[in-house]
C-alpha cells in the first residue's frame, strides 16, 4: 500500500428530469459544464473580471479553488504550470437500476477529495440551483430528490438540508481493507467504462499498457494528495516505475472515441477523445493494487473532472 493520506467523499445525487434527456455525446461533460457555470454564477465576488487569474480573489474565493485550482507560488510541484489537478471527480452512467422506468431518473456521483470536502454544501446548492437553470441546450430542468453518500448518510432530502454533523470519507484505510480481500492475484482486468485520455512521450496513447497506467495513477495520486490533503506520498517513485514494467498485457481490446464539447469558459470547442475497451495485465500485481483500487474511485488521465478516464478492477 502507498503511504498516502488522501481522503474523498462520494456524494450520489438522484436527480428527477422533467423529460427524458438526450444521449448525444458525452452526458458526463454537459453535466460538469452546466455545474460549472452555475458554480461560478453564484460564488464568483467579482462577475465583471473576464479571467479568473486577472482577479485579486483569485486562490481565495470558492470557485476559483474548486475550478481554477491554481498552484500556490510556494509549491515544490507542479512549479512550471498554472492550474492543479482539480479536486472533484463528476461519474454518470446509465447503469444504475434508478436509471431504468421512465427514464426521469438519474444518479449522478461526485467524488470531492481532501479540502474540497468542506465545501459540500455549495456543491449541494450549485446542482439544485442548476436544475432550476436546466441541462443541456434544451435547458431540460431538474430537482434533487435526494443526496446520500456511500455510508449511506443523508445530506440532502425533500428541498432541505439535513446539516449532517460528519462527511464520512473514504480513506487509505478503507483501500487497504479492499486490497486484503483480494489478496495476491497474478492477473487482473482492467474495463474502461468512460473515455480514457493517458499522454506518454507527449502523445495520448490509443493501448494502455500497464507501466503507462501505473505512471499516470501514480502522477494523479501524488498531486491531489500534495494539494488537496497537505502529504507528499512516500515511495522510491524510480524503482515502483521499474517494477511495473514488468507486468504483461496479455490481452487488450481497445477502440478509440472521439468527442467534443464546448467550453464556455474559453468560447471554443474542445476535443475530449480517448480510448475504451479492456486490458487483462499479468505478472507481481500486488504492490500496485492500492494504487490501482485509488485509481477506481479518482479516475485516470485528463479530463477526470468530466468523468473521463473511470474504469473497474476485477481480478482472474
Amino acid at each position: 500500500m502507498i503511504d498516502n493520506d488522501i481522503k474523498a467523499t462520494q456524494l450520489f445525487f438522484e436527480l428527477e428530469f422533467s423529460k427524458p434527456i438526450s444521449r448525444v455525446g458525452f452526458t458526463g461533460s454537459t453535466l460538469r459544464g452546466g455545474f460549472g457555470y452555475t458554480f461560478r454564477k453564484i460564488a464568483c465576488g467579482l462577475k465583471n473580471q473576464k479571467s479568473c487569474c486577472d482577479c485579486i480573489l483569485f486562490g481565495k474565493c470558492v470557485y476559483s479553488v474548486i475550478f481554477e485550482s491554481p498552484v500556490p507560488s510556494n509549491s515544490t510541484i507542479m512549479r512550471k504550470y498554472q492550474y492543479s489537478p482539480h479536486p472533484f471527480v463528476f461519474s454518470y452512467t446509465d447503469d444504475s437500476p434508478k436509471n431504468s422506468g421512465n427514464g426521469l431518473n438519474k444518479i449522478v456521483s461526485i467524488i470531492i477529495i481532501g479540502k474540497a470536502i468542506d465545501y459540500i454544501p455549495y456543491f449541494i446548492y450549485t446542482m439544485k440551483e442548476f436544475g432550476n437553470t436546466g441541462f443541456g441546450k434544451s435547458r431540460i430542468p431538474f430537482k434533487i430528490l435526494r443526496v446520500c453518500d456511500k455510508y449511506g448518510t443523508v445530506f440532502y432530502s425533500d428541498s432541505k438540508w439535513l446539516n449532517p454533523q460528519k462527511y464520512p470519507h473514504i480513506d487509505s484505510q478503507e483501500i487497504y481493507g479492499r486490497e486484503t480481500l483480494i489478496g495476491n492475484p497474478d492477473k487482473i482486468n482492467v474495463e474502461f467504462i468512460t473515455p480514457c485520455r493517458i499522454k506518454y512521450n507527449d502523445h495520448f496513447v490509443d493501448s494502455i499498457e500497464f507501466h503507462v497506467l501505473i505512471r499516470s495513477l501514480l502522477r494523479r495520486i501524488s498531486e491531489l494528495s500534495y494539494f488537496y490533503c497537505d502529504k507528499q506520498i512516500d515511495i522510491d517513485y524510480s524503482r515502483f516505475i521499474n517494477q511495473s514494467q514488468f507486468v504483461r498485457t496479455t490481452s487488450q481490446n481497445f477502440k478509440w472515441i472521439d468527442f467534443k464539447r464546448y467550453s464556455t469558459r474559453q468560447k471554443q470547442d474542445m476535443k475530449m477523445g480517448g480510448v475504451v475497451g479492456s486490458a487483462v495485465y499479468e505478472g507481481d500485481i500486488k504492490p500496485f493494487l492500492s494504487v490501482l483500487l485509488w485509481g477506481e474511485l479518482l479516475h485516470v488521465g485528463k479530463g477526470t473532472s468530466f468523468g473521463l478516464g473511470k474504469y473497474k478492477l476485477t481480478t482472474a
